[in-house]
């Protein structure tokens, strides 16, 4: 068996429904792939030396940065994030100079909420209140500490609505952004193609039954993924409505993606692609 780490930035749907699907039905030993999930949330410089990367979103801005990095598969092509509000907040008009609960100022979901309040919001903008995850963010909501949260596949909507907050926004219908996949140092791409096919083989197969089987998808994100208040089937419409059928993003996509980045951080793509779907079956 072929062992290597996926690393995740969080726990949820829209990092790992791949990975919970190919271990659900067998497809990493079909494949000869044996995985281990580690936490990149403390930075990924003690990483095993064969980590990929699901957090596609967190290897762009690395990218950005001048880390030599290939996203091989793209899960994700849009962001799985929501917007959700008090129930008193009825549109963008009453986020203006309150205050929302959401991420650290340059992470991925945090870049979205900037462009999306530069869009709709006409009045002050409102504070920010970094959160460590759903948990707080949503406590940060319940508590009036902050009218608004940005809240991940981890707290599926349904449960926020069932608690008497209203969503405002889902971001995959704002932006279109490789935000999830398999992504790869350039060193380890080279070193290891034929572990770097596998597993793009192994994930195809996986997004194949994750668009074409409701049980066995469902299976598979309640057995292996922490999922807050609500069962997995409220986040089967918007996984399929933001993964990809084939593994990879068509190349408008893939460069509005950079460029709203590029517009957030103020820098310029390097020379050198990021997106490499030479690796796919």
């Amino acid at each position: 068996m072929a062992e290597f780490s996926l690393a995740f930035m969080a726990c949820d749907a829209h990092e790992l429904a791949c990975h919970c699907v190919a271990q659900h039905a067998g497809l990493y030993r079909r494949y000869g792939l044996e995985p281990q999930l580690v936490d990149a949330g403390f930075g990924i410089d003690q990483l095993p030396e064969k980590t990929l990367h699901a957090a596609c979103g967190a290897a762009l801005l690395r990218w950005l940065n001048g880390s030599a990095e290939k996203v091989v598969f793209v899960a994700a092509e849009r962001p799985m994030f929501w917007l959700h509000a008090a129930q008193a907040i009825h549109d963008f008009d009453g986020l203006a100079g309150r205050a929302i609960a959401a991420y650290p100022a340059l992470a991925p979901p945090a870049l979205l909420l900037q462009a999306l309040l530069a869009d709709r919001l006409s009045g002050p903008a409102p504070a920010v209140l970094p959160a460590r995850d759903d948990v707080a963010r949503f406590g940060l909501l319940r508590d009036g500490s902050a009218v608004a949260a940005l809240c991940s596949s981890a707290l599926p909507p349904a449960a926020v609505q069932a608690a008497g907050c209203r969503t405002l926004a889902f971001l995959g219908d704002e932006f279109t952004v490789a935000t999830t996949g398999l992504a790869a140092s350039t060193t380890l791409c080279e070193q290891e193609p034929e572990l770097l096919r596998a597993i793009c083989a192994c994930f195809a197969d996986a997004l194949t039954l994750l668009h074409d089987d409701d049980e066995l998808l469902q299976r598979a994100l309640a057995a292996r993924l922490p999922t807050i208040g609500a069962g997995p089937a409220s986040l089967l419409a918007p996984l399929r409505r933001c993964y990809t059928r084939a593994g990879r993003a068509d190349q408008a996509s893939l460069e509005a993606g950079i460029a709203l980045f590029c517009g957030r951080v103020k820098v310029e793509p390097p020379r050198a692609g990021l997106y490499d779907f030479s690796y796919l079956p």
